[in-house]
């Protein structure tokens, strides 16, 4: 029963990361299109590792996650994290409108999908929760599916910086999210969920940047694959489904509360996801990169003492 909810808390993280970004193919082409085979599966490791500090401080206080990072000056914290979410946000649903276009030749994809992640926002955390954790095994095999189709070897060179970027990216916003979820657990737990993160994601990106060699310039990499293999209406549904879990978790950290605020902060976005989907990931995720490992080095800071207790209450002396 345990293992279940470290489960469930690692599906939340995947969730809240795969999004638009990860399951178009968009973001591994931006950040990882020139790696080799090692340096995408030390991007998975280090989300995985990276996802450590934002467990615990979400174990140790009750899920708080952005006041025991930014103590005092919280409110900064909370600005930052809004307005990375409402960048997420605004990718989002300009992967919805590419996305819808592309299938039916819908130009409203975008207003589309804000009314749903809406509707759905309304309906609160715990079902919010429950689509999360059903998106991440079918974007899965999704990924399985289309890879058994379609894989080429994956070739380029080894690279930090950019996994680095893109860890950072990815899991400030997806680790203060799935902290929300960490109450009643140990640090134990916090080692376990962490794992499991990094076997997902590591086995997500891999597939995905083997699976659209070739694909590189397309607006949605993984959608064109899945068109060319006859699995167009299968990809657009698990497409449509993870941008949409994505849709929901940037919109619960964007906003404080229910209320006009969330259908303000929606409307906002869906009016600035015209500037493109592609435009959006390409020109401002690196800089959001930046801030988020910003994020993680005072987050690992906060974590320091945690386990300076841990360890004196087992006798040992660092």
């Amino acid at each position: 029963m345990k293992l279940l909810k470290d489960f469930v808390v690692a599906l939340n993280f995947v969730s809240a990361l795969i999004g638009a970004g990860l399951a178009s193919g968009k973001e591994v082409v931006v950040f990882l299109g020139n790696a080799n085979l090692f340096s995408v599966i030390l991007c998975g490791v280090l989300i995985g590792i990276f996802s450590y500090p934002f467990i615990i401080l979400g174990i140790k206080n009750n899920g708080d996650i952005v006041g025991s990072i930014f103590g005092k000056y919280q409110w900064i914290g909370n600005l930052i994290i809004k307005f990375i979410n409402f960048i997420f946000l605004v990718a989002m649903l300009g992967g919805a409108e590419a996305i819808l276009y592309q299938l039916l030749g819908i130009r409203y994809g975008a207003f589309i999908m804000a009314i749903v992640t809406l509707l759905l926002y309304e309906l609160g955390n715990n079902f919010i929760k429950s689509i999360c954790s059903i998106t991440v095994p079918l974007v899965l095999v999704f990924l399985l599916v289309l890879y058994w189709f379609k894989n080429s070897k994956i070739i380029g060179g080894f690279f930090i910086l950019s996994p680095l970027l893109y860890a950072g990216m990815n899991t400030t916003c997806a680790g203060i999210y799935a902290g929300n979820y960490c109450t009643k657990l140990n640090s134990k737990d916090a080692s376990v969920i962490c794992i499991i993160i990094a076997i997902f994601i590591s086995l997500f990106l891999t597939m995905v940047r083997s699976i659209v060699v070739g694909a590189e310039s397309q607006e949605i990499p993984l959608y064109s694959v899945a068109k060319d293999t006859n699995l167009d209406i299968f990809g657009a549904i698990i497409i449509i489904s993870s941008i949409l879990t994505s849709c929901l978790s940037s919109l619960k950290l964007a906003v404080k509360r229910k209320g006009m605020n969330a259908y303000a902060v929606c409307m906002l976005a869906l009016v600035l996801s015209s500037i493109g989907f592609g435009n959006v990931i390409k020109f401002v995720y690196p800089f959001i990169g930046i801030v988020g490992l910003g994020i993680l080095i005072i987050a690992s800071i906060r974590v320091l003492p945690i386990k300076l207790k841990f360890c004196k209450k087992l006798g040992l002396d660092l």
